[in-house]
């Protein structure tokens, strides 16, 4: 397992790379697909309707996320999200039972049964996928790091407020977070959709400001800017913060009680400053733990010293074959989890909502209870 931290376009340039087996992958699923449904309906015009009916869905899950319809109707991007679902989980199980019925000869009947069987199964996935992603686990890792002190705090990343996470997905962290009692609350970024639409919604944020404000935790509640964040000169986006009682940390140093915490904003739409130059002229005497939205960052948290790193934006795949993917192009120790890089530890949470579709299968939507010993 290579683990280095691998770029976005060796991922894009694997996907190309993948297309023209994609595209067959869709030729024969449509097939399939086309000589279930005359099989079932029995009407010779219907022919090539199916295959053009895979063919155009093969489009739309390669530009779903361009689409971007007005806020007042986000049930065109969440419906078109679970149809996108319903296709991934569909279209290789059609594509496969293809060969399998023709090399076999299996009666047609046989062949538009396991056809159906494929799309009610594909969409079984999904609501179950759906379902699950509204469901909050608590995740609690121990950090020795100083002493034998504990003391408390939540982290949670990736709410990926928008179109398919609203008041009730927040609703639940905020209940699991309240259950930990933290003396802090951290959130590695990316509380925002790639849009940022939520912010021209005054209800939704409204009410959404007010569940936040009901974090429970006595030393405050500090956020760091993901990728999909907005800039932080935006003034909406500061009175969203400021409304649910959240602290902005950019590139920022902030001495607590017992830890010295900075927090470094993703470089995608705001300025990153160096960890160096936020640290400069000091010399902190208490632990370093550094809040950072894309673990890529932790090799340079590493080299300045840090006792904790602390990081989102993988979302541990989200969703099957997502989850190889994206543990694959990663690395294993920039993926999920609680990984040690010399002195410095890290934790990478998989995010407590989801992002461009919306279901979760192979992970989980989490909160993190850190027990750390200073």
């Amino acid at each position: 397992m290579n683990e280095n931290v691998r770029t976005h376009s060796g991922l894009r340039k694997v996907l190309l790379l993948g297309l023209p087996v994609c595209a067959v992958l869709v030729w024969i699923a449509g097939l399939q697909t086309d000589n279930a449904i005359f099989f079932a309906l029995g009407l010779p015009w219907l022919r090539g309707i199916p295959r053009l009916g895979i063919l155009l869905g093969a489009v739309l899950f390669l530009i779903h996320e361009a689409i971007d319809p007005p806020w007042n109707r986000p049930w065109i991007k969440r419906w078109v999200g679970f149809f996108c679902c319903w296709y991934l989980y569909y279209l290789p199980v059609a594509a496969m039972w293809y060969p399998i019925c023709r090399f076999t000869s299996l009666p047609e009947a046989v062949s538009a049964a396991g056809t159906a069987a494929a799309a009610v199964g594909a969409l079984l996935v999904v609501l179950m996928g759906h379902w699950y992603a509204g469901q909050v686990r608590i995740t609690e890792y121990t950090v020795r790091l100083t002493g034998e002190t504990e003391y408390r705090a939540a982290l949670f990343s990736d709410l990926h407020l928008g179109a398919y996470v609203g008041a009730e997905q927040v609703e639940k962290v905020v209940r699991a977070v309240n259950t930990l009692r933290p003396e802090v609350v951290l959130i590695a970024g990316d509380l925002l959709d790639d849009d940022n639409r939520f912010l021209e919604d005054g209800a939704a944020t409204a009410q959404v400001s007010r569940l936040l404000r009901t974090l429970k935790a006595p030393g405050g509640v500090f956020f760091v800017p993901g990728n999909h964040d907005p800039q932080v000169e935006d003034p909406r986006f500061l009175a969203f913060l400021r409304d649910s009682g959240i602290t902005l940390l950019h590139n920022t140093r902030l001495e607590l009680d017992r830890f010295t915490l900075v927090g470094r904003s993703d470089a995608a739409r705001n300025e990153r400053t160096p960890l160096a130059k936020i640290l400069e002229n000091t010399a902190p005497k208490k632990p370093l733990l550094v809040l950072d939205h894309d673990p890529c960052g932790i090799p340079e948290a590493a080299a300045q010293g840090a006792a904790l790193v602390l990081c989102g934006h993988t979302h541990a795949g989200q969703l099957f074959p997502g989850t190889l993917l994206t543990k694959w192009y990663c690395g294993r120790r920039y993926f999920y989890g609680h990984e040690r890089f010399g002195n410095t530890q890290a934790i990478i949470t998989s995010g407590a909502g989801v992002f461009n579709l919306p279901i979760r299968v192979g992970s989980s939507s989490e909160v993190v209870s850190l027990r750390l010993l200073l």
